[in-house]
């Protein structure tokens, strides 16, 4: 083939892969609208059948949490500052407009809004998805519990559950990229010791019966950089981890707290070979004296939610303005933390479903309220800048609903509701195996 036919054939390639692509996209966004014109004439006739409409305050915006996501916002206004310095200094117009993204977090919500009823339907908030945004950390840490809960809340069945945290020794700015890849490693490799991916002659981690883990790393700025990660591990039931042992770190400035167990001390030692660049042998284990801090605890109940707040610190202290990272503590965080994942899944949680749709009684209940609406009126399409909301919730000038909201308040009926049922209904207390076996 000459070289002109092929510049010819790959431009005939390229043009038909562009038509091909946007005839997905077209049927894809014709899908969407048939499938918005059928909840809403679902959400019609459910309103035809019950026309009088009864908001309950469950499921309006409340103004204390717009004033919690405003208060939240007065952080984003430093960090966008940081971020215009970050451009002067790297010479990169990117970091511009994640300023530009940040600073305006949160800053605009749009939706439409039913005039003669005050009511505004929330459809649309203005995200910035910074890891220094609270508000969006904030939304991230809701979303993984909504993912996380129904998973869990089944592996309770079959697995306990430990809470695990390790900590490597503070380190100054140069080092944080280093030592947190280094962390990340050593935990990485400490899972496929537990899972079997990995062999560690002379030591049968079968034993522990692991299931996989969850783990979420944090860095908190007390005056050196302090990483370390905290960790949901799944293992079989009833394991006999006495804690029986004690090393430096049973003492909190010469008081003493706890002993270890044997897995713990296993867990030091193996984290502090790796991450000092040493070989991993039950001989090195036995030979070294003290690894680093180590501590595994056995979770009780749904106690296994606090994990999950345990998200990455970039302030020090929330709720006063000392609390925001100098800028040279911004910049190093910001270049260590770069395409790292603060949470990770492992074992049979690595594939928890990521799905953060909302359920059909959901979907029911929004869209027969927005129908109920309509038969009133017609909305109008609008936006509020947050402070002009916030004063339109204080002075009672307008309601705010939201498909979040209803969300939530159906969440918590529900949970309500299965509470009732385990405590009148002896069977629902069973376990797992019991139901089974029945």
């Amino acid at each position: 083939m000459r070289l002109n036919d092929f510049k010819l054939a790959a431009y005939k390639a390229a043009v038909n892969a562009k038509k091909r692509d946007a005839n997905v996209r077209r049927r894809k966004i014709q899908q969407q609208r048939e499938e918005s014109a059928q909840k809403h004439a679902l959400g019609k006739r459910a309103a035809l059948q019950h026309p009088y409409l009864e908001i309950p305050p469950e499921m309006m915006l409340t103004r204390d949490y717009l004033s919690g996501v405003a208060g939240k916002r007065r952080y984003n206004v430093t960090y966008a500052d940081y971020f215009d310095f970050l451009a002067q200094d790297q010479g990169d117009p990117k970091f511009i407009r994640i300023a530009d993204s940040v600073r305006n977090c949160h800053k605009h919500w749009y939706g439409e809004y039913y005039n003669m009823q005050q009511v505004f339907d929330v459809q649309n908030v203005l995200l910035c998805h910074s890891k220094f945004c609270s508000n969006c950390e904030h939304l991230k840490q809701a979303s993984r519990l909504k993912r996380f809960t129904p998973v869990l809340a089944e592996l309770t069945h079959d697995y306990d559950f430990y809470h695990l945290s390790i900590t490597v020794p503070n380190c100054p700015d140069f080092l944080l990229k280093t030592t947190i890849d280094k962390l990340l490693d050593a935990f990485t490799q400490l899972m496929r010791y537990f899972s079997g991916d990995a062999k560690l002659r002379g030591v049968d981690m079968r034993q522990y019966g692991y299931g996989g883990a969850v783990r979420c790393l944090e860095c908190t700025v007390p005056a050196d950089f302090h990483p370390h990660i905290h960790a949901l591990l799944l293992l079989k039931k009833d394991l006999p981890l006495y804690k029986t042992e004690s090393n430096p770190y049973s003492y909190d400035r010469g008081v003493f707290k706890e002993n270890f167990s044997t897995l713990e001390i296993f867990i030091q030692k193996v984290v502090f070979l790796i991450c000092n660049g040493q070989k991993v042998t039950k001989q090195a284990i036995e030979a070294l004296p003290l690894g680093y801090s180590c501590k595994m605890n056995k979770v009780d109940g749904e106690d296994w939610k606090e994990v999950f707040k345990y998200v990455t610190k970039l302030t020090k202290d929330e709720g006063d303005d000392s609390a925001v990272l100098t800028y040279e503590q911004f910049k190093t965080l910001y270049f260590a933390l770069f395409k790292r994942k603060v949470m990770q899944g492992y074992g049979i949680l690595y594939k928890v479903a990521k799905n953060d749709e909302i359920d059909d009684e959901i979907e029911a209940m929004y869209y027969k309220i927005v129908e109920t609406l309509r038969l009133v009126e017609n909305p109008i399409e609008t936006g509020y800048a947050i402070d002009e909301l916030l004063v339109a919730l204080m002075t009672g000038r307008i309601t705010c609903i939201s498909k979040r909201t209803v969300q939530q308040y159906l969440n918590e009926l529900a949970e309500r509701e299965r509470q009732k049922s385990e405590i009148f209904n002896p069977e629902m207390n069973l376990n797992y195996s019991q139901k089974t076996s029945c």
